[in-house]
């Protein structure tokens, strides 16, 4: 049933097409049509306008509306998909005068024919004043060629890119900044064994000043103890500090070692008997260090109690930090 309606609707339009072969039908002034195509020359996929102006002794549009969108009826342009494709379509009114206006981007060269329809029923219902058709049919639209336009008969040759101006020195100066990360990379792959050598290095360098700064902290902590703490335990935290940095720092287990026997692990399994004079004055200062603690450390509470000197305490405290700072080679630990 639907088939048989949409072959009537055909049969009818073309009927109105034939009996009136003018731009349109209906009430419309045949004196006062006009159309204009914008751009002059149209090239295929620029986008073009069709200006289709015309005088109208009905009101298609109602009271106060001058400017609408008219519906794009897909189903009725779907046979110009090869040819072209409408874009948008508005009418515009100036008291009796309407200007039909249709975007479109053709898709070939030639002639384009947009085909008759109503200009009513592509106007929405609620903007429209005139239920009668209103049939338009367009004058053909030439699409220019570029390639008749420039005399073109074969392919051009294909030219190579080209430089903006100034843009020749950036690539110079890539390029010369691509050699010197290329030697770079050469020389880093040629000397790695030598830098993995310093690296690891320079790690172990930050982690034995991470443990003197750690071992200087615990024993200015010690400093700020109160008078109720006795010396003895104090300088229990000296030499368990000291002790802890000197194994960390030499890798030798420096908590089991007596403090007689300091000095013999220093020069012979340290050091290997390769000391200098000023290294060698400076462990016989650790030893003496680590005597006066242990003797005040051990003889608190026998029948002769050491007798401490003014400030004790600061003293071997800053003596301790000294030993840490000449090991350190004089840094401020």
């Amino acid at each position: 049933m639907k088939t048989k309606s949409k072959k009537w609707y055909f049969i009818y339009i073309i009927f109105a097409v034939m009996l009136f072969p003018a731009s349109y039908v209906s009430a419309l002034d045949l004196e006062k049509v006009s159309q204009i195509v914008m751009p002059k020359d149209i090239y295929v996929g620029d986008p073009a306008e069709i200006h289709f102006s015309f005088e109208s002794p009905e009101s298609l549009l109602q009271e106060g509306v001058s400017l609408v969108t008219l519906h794009n009826d897909a189903h009725f342009f779907a046979g110009l998909v090869d040819d072209c494709s409408i874009k948008t379509m508005t009418l515009q009114r100036t008291n009796r005068y309407y200007v039909l206006v249709i975007q479109f981007v053709p898709w070939r060269t030639g002639n384009i024919t947009i085909p008759a329809f109503d200009l009513c029923d592509m106007i929405p219902a609620e903007s429209r004043a005139y239920d009668a058709s209103v049939f338009v049919k367009l004058e053909p639209v030439t699409i220019a060629s570029l390639a008749e336009k420039g005399g073109y008969t074969t392919l051009r040759p294909v030219f190579p890119p080209l430089l903006l101006p100034g843009t020749s020195y950036i690539v110079y100066v890539c390029v010369i900044v691509l050699i010197i990360l290329c030697i770079i990379v050469v020389r880093i792959l040629l000397h790695f064994h030598h830098i993995m050598a310093k690296m690891r290095s320079l790690i172990t360098l930050m982690k034995y000043r991470h443990n003197a700064a750690g071992a200087v902290r615990e024993l200015r902590k010690t400093s700020r103890l109160g008078t109720s703490v006795s010396e003895s335990v104090v300088c229990e935290r000296i030499e368990k500090t000291l002790r802890g940095y000197l194994s960390y720092r030499f890798a030798y287990p420096f908590e089991s070692v007596t403090a007689d026997r300091l000095s013999g692990c220093f020069t012979e399994d340290i050091m290997a008997g390769m000391i200098s004079e000023e290294q060698l004055a400076g462990i016989e200062h650790l030893c003496a260090l680590f005597a006066r603690c242990d003797y005040i450390r051990f003889a608190q509470n026998s029948v002769q109690q050491p007798e401490l000197q003014e400030h004790e305490r600061s003293l071997l405290l800053t003596e301790a930090i000294g030993c840490i700072r000449f090991f350190e080679g004089g840094s401020n630990a």
